[in-house]
């Protein structure tokens, strides 16, 4: 095990400037946390301390870490509310922060590109921060949601680079518990709702989560809304799918049970976005897989998926106003509430393309920040331009490079989640959060493995150069030699 003195070497005001932001830090949440704090955020803080002081000097394991509080993150804060500041209690900043101190102790030498891609993420980050303090946007909230988008892009191109280390392989052993453990609380929310669901659900104010009752609920699980849930619960499915055929019979028994928990709770959540994520991820694995079996279990469980959801809506549409059949059945874009407001976002873009910073954060009047339901729109808004088509640039990339992949079974999960991605960004800015956090490890893992691939195939090419060469000059040696004997012998 590398030793944090052997990786920070002989430079120590790295490790003083390390140092300083650590501590920075831990102030910084110390001071929010207690300052008119209620007993639940005290506790915040310290687990939020204790997690830092305990796993920063490895950046595996904070992304891990990280990664992983996400999926349980809205619940923990629901559960531990005492009638606080839960909306700006400081548990919410873990997983940024733990982003934060991965990035700083990452290693300094790389064995990855340097390249445009890596550049043009540096220079996005710094237009994110000249458009936040142009609008005068200097607010915690503000601050803290600009700080949490650039450090996801960040993540990407150094996971690429080789200075974070890809993590994708422990998340995709994880990934699977954690999935029916939040599914089977979304199935448990949904028919029994918990006061503290029911708690929140009255103090949040949401209107398309349904009603505080049981079966009258819209399921938002672990998470603080149903679409982020269904993100992180989508995400769990594919990784399950795809290992389904890379695992033993006992392994692929839990597995086959566990993704249909999750897709029975992502019913539950009626987030048709999400849906059709999925089924583009499926998809991707029927192209992708080598023939076979590998091709054939993405198309049963698509159809067992689909048999499950109309069963599920034949079964409670009478009982309950949130499963209708008509919502995942019918669409009709002059009728559909959703789909109106998505059009109108895309009627937008002419006009706020002419704002090199963007128009500024939506609901800037109430103290917060609204988050637009489309990728681009929402950081064209927000940083303008250029960081919108940089951003949507990099996805695309990683699209590209999935498609470089597809007959490699060991990206396949990776590659699946991040074409799930690309349909989510239609209908959702998957960076806007810390939730981005799994899109950003599933993008910078393709993209490594991509990188990887053609430089082997690029050593792998000149190898075989280099010996057709050698091969070229051993033979025509061998004429010259046959040559030279020949006319020995004539002259002699």
């Amino acid at each position: 095990m590398t030793s944090l003195g052997a990786r920070l070497g002989d430079n120590p005001l790295r490790l003083l400037a390390i140092g300083a932001i650590g501590v920075g830090i831990a102030l910084f949440a110390l001071a929010v946390g207690f300052a008119g704090a209620t007993l639940s955020d005290q506790l915040y803080i310290v687990v939020l301390v204790g997690l830092m002081a305990g796993i920063a000097w490895r950046p595996r394991t904070s992304l891990v870490v990280a990664a992983s509080v996400i999926f349980f993150l809205g619940f923990i804060r629901r559960v531990l509310d005492d009638g606080g500041k839960e909306s700006a209690d400081p548990l919410v900043a873990l997983p940024a922060m733990l982003v934060i101190i991965a990035i700083a102790y990452c290693v300094t030498t790389k064995d990855g590109p340097r390249d445009l891609w890596q550049k043009l993420m540096y220079v996005t980050a710094a237009v994110y921060v000249a458009a936040t303090v142009t609008h005068g946007l200097i607010g915690p909230n503000f601050l803290f949601l600009t700080l949490v988008q650039i450090c996801l892009l960040i993540v990407i191109v150094q996971i690429r680079s080789g200075s974070l280390p890809d993590v994708w392989g422990t998340m995709e052993a994880l990934l699977p518990f954690i999935g029916l453990a939040i599914g089977l609380y979304g199935i448990y929310q949904f028919f029994v709702l918990p006061d503290w669901d029911v708690r929140w659900m009255e103090s949040s104010k949401l209107t398309s989560i349904g009603k505080p009752l049981p079966q009258e609920v819209r399921v938002f699980g672990t998470g603080d809304a149903p679409n982020p849930f269904a993100a992180l619960l989508s995400t769990a499915l594919l990784v399950s799918v795809s290992r389904i055929l890379q695992s033993r019979l006992v392994m692929q028994i839990f597995l086959v049970v566990a993704v249909g928990t999750m897709a029975f709770a992502l019913f539950l959540t009626g987030v048709r976005s999400a849906l059709l994520g999925v089924a583009v991820g499926l998809g991707w694995m029927v192209i992708s897989g080598r023939g076979g079996l590998r091709r054939l279990v993405p198309v049963v469980l698509a159809v067992g998926a689909g048999y499950g959801l109309l069963q599920v809506v034949d079964r409670f549409s009478g009982s309950s106003s949130i499963l209708s059949a008509d919502r995942f059945t019918s669409f009709d874009a002059g009728s559909d509430r959703s789909a109106q407001v998505r059009l109108e976002l895309i009627k937008l873009i002419p006009d706020a393309m002419l704002y090199p910073f963007g128009k500024g954060a939506i609901g800037l009047s109430t103290g917060s920040v609204a988050n637009l339901d489309n990728m681009f729109v929402d950081i064209l808004y927000r940083a303008g331009p250029f960081a919108a088509i940089a951003v949507l640039a990099l996805l695309l990339k990683a699209v590209l490079d999935a498609w470089s992949l597809r007959l490699d079974p060991a990206a396949q999960s990776a590659s699946a989640v991040v074409l799930f991605f690309l349909v989510y960004s239609v209908f959702s800015n998957p960076f806007a959060t810390s939730m981005g956090l799994i899109a950003s490890l599933a993008l910078g893992s393709v993209m490594r493995r991509a990188w990887v691939l053609k430089s082997e195939n690029a050593k792998a090419a000149a190898i075989e150069r280099r010996a057709q060469l050698d091969r070229d000059s051993e033979v025509a040696a061998r004429y010259n030699a046959a040559v030279r004997a020949e006319r020995l012998t004539t002259d002699a």
